[in-house]
């Protein structure tokens, strides 16, 4: 495979936060395609792409947040991507279409169940599993040396029973966002927690030490509440929610929700989070911009991004000037955890995947996917990791990428520990027995009602156990 080259250019823009914070859900089953199942096509991995035969793939992506300072969008640099690999396969096309992060997981779903998927498909955060009869473990494609170029933690988001079923693409620590002057202000030392995390009780005490501006101290933490991933980072932080992570019960059990519904309750009471009438998403960005907001939960690293727009944006006399450096001041923070729990970051792994169709196309047709898959992946990390500032699942190109990026040490040892050590959480339980997206739809309904404080916090907790209960 031709090395990987770096598409340059730098931050213009970034999508709405919506886009960026989309929850998934999905189906999993453990059959193992290609391994020879009497009812399954036996792939044999080691088949070459015939030289003298033309193949057409389908690909299936969705439009990343990134537009260049020369305008060229993400569809753009895929085409791009697209032109360099027919360079070495030029008896291959590639036929690319961009799916909406709204629809794109359903009309994927239906072309799994007509058995036309596309041979190739761009993932966000998805389970290891998307379609077990159709899918093709990327491990038959992946030597050692192509394994051990990958954090373990890349792989073991999309590894189930030992089983490698998509390439990792990308990691993206969920992580909270901080103001490093309010921090400061509060005598939270950054690099420090970053190592070691901190407690629900730290965080709160630095809360209490914000000073009042203008009469009127900065709100602790704003949560975006658009979702449920806010709220599942802060569940899997909760001493009652990690015996699960080793497999004993489930992540979402009664105990654990009434210990995150109820903290989250207090932080109100202690006015750490706005009133229940307030809805955060509407305001979080506003307020983190203007400097009303200690910590925010539920933006992570695609916060980087948006804040090197603001810098070019005042640059160009967009927005007033100010006496900022130049230099990403945001600081990426670890979820505050309970009493007895560990420090635990959350990871989302984008992958890409690959399928068979149901009127198999042969073996070489299967290799000629592959290939796309991983020169694909590996095409990208540069771009992604400029613009959405997620982190190259590979670890040399990760290490290359931090060196360059325009981040703090704290912040970089901060992506440094979440790659080393966080949690993939979609090849463990908690991606495994998940709620369904029915389910889902409703927890958010939950949450909801209790945001806007039309449900208490022990009434909530005890309507989501029964969500959780009846969907098991």
């Amino acid at each position: 495979m031709a090395k990987v080259r770096r598409l340059d250019g730098r931050v213009a823009t970034v999508a709405l936060l919506v886009a960026a914070l989309i929850n998934w859900s999905g189906c999993l089953g453990l059959p193992r395609p290609g391994r020879g199942k009497p009812e399954e096509i036996k792939i044999n991995p080691a088949v070459k792409i015939n030289p003298s035969k033309e193949y057409r793939l389908e690909f299936w992506d969705y439009r990343l947040p990134i537009v260049t300072e020369d305008g060229s969008s993400y569809e753009d640099l895929v085409a791009g991507v697209i032109a360099a690999f027919r360079t070495l396969y030029p008896n291959v096309a590639i036929e690319y279409r961009l799916l909406s992060v709204s629809a794109g997981k359903e009309e994927l779903e239906q072309a799994l169940a007509a058995g036309a998927p596309p041979d190739v498909y761009g993932g966000l955060a998805e389970l290891p599993v998307v379609n077990a009869k159709l899918q093709v473990p990327a491990g038959l494609y992946l030597d050692a040396e192509a394994r051990a170029a990958y954090f373990p933690t890349a792989l073991q988001a999309v590894t189930i029973a030992g089983e490698i079923w998509a390439w990792p693409r990308w990691i993206s620590p969920r992580v909270w966002v901080g103001n490093a002057d309010l921090l400061a202000a509060a005598g939270v030392n950054p690099a420090a927690l970053s190592a070691g995390g901190w407690t629900r009780t730290e965080f709160e005490q630095a809360a209490a030490r914000l000073p009042a501006v203008g009469g009127k101290a900065p709100y602790g933490l704003l949560v975006n509440d658009a979702g449920i991933t806010a709220f599942e980072d802060i569940l899997l932080n909760s001493a009652a929610a990690q015996p699960a992570v080793n497999g004993a019960g489930g992540v979402w059990n009664r105990a654990a929700l009434a210990d995150t519904f109820a903290w989250l309750d207090e932080l109100r009471q202690q006015k750490i989070l706005p009133a229940a009438t307030t809805k955060m998403q509407s305001i979080i960005l506003t307020a983190y911009w203007d400097g009303k907001v200690m910590a925010a939960a539920g933006l992570g690293p695609w916060l980087f991004g948006k804040e090197i727009e603001r810098q070019q944006r005042r640059s160009a006399g967009l927005l007033p000037p100010t006496a900022e450096t130049g230099a990403i001041a945001t600081v990426l923070l670890p979820i505050p955890h309970s009493d007895g729990a560990t420090s635990l970051v959350p990871l989302d792994i984008g992958s890409v995947t690959v399928f068979r169709q149901a009127d198999y196309r042969g073996d070489d047709h299967t290799r000629a996917a592959a290939e796309f898959a991983a020169f694909f992946s590996q095409e990208m990390e540069w771009v992604i990791a400029d613009r959405l500032f997620y982190l190259p699942a590979r670890s040399a190109a990760a290490a290359a990428w931090l060196a360059a990026a325009p981040l703090s040490q704290a912040n970089k040892q901060m992506y440094r520990r979440a790659a080393q050590s966080g949690f993939a959480w979609q090849a463990a339980e908690i991606g495994r027995g998940r709620p369904d997206r029915e389910a889902l739809q409703q927890l958010n309904g939950i949450l909801a009602e209790f945001w806007s404080g039309n449900t208490e916090a022990a009434a909530a907790a005890e309507k989501a156990a029964e969500i959780i209960e009846t969907d098991g």
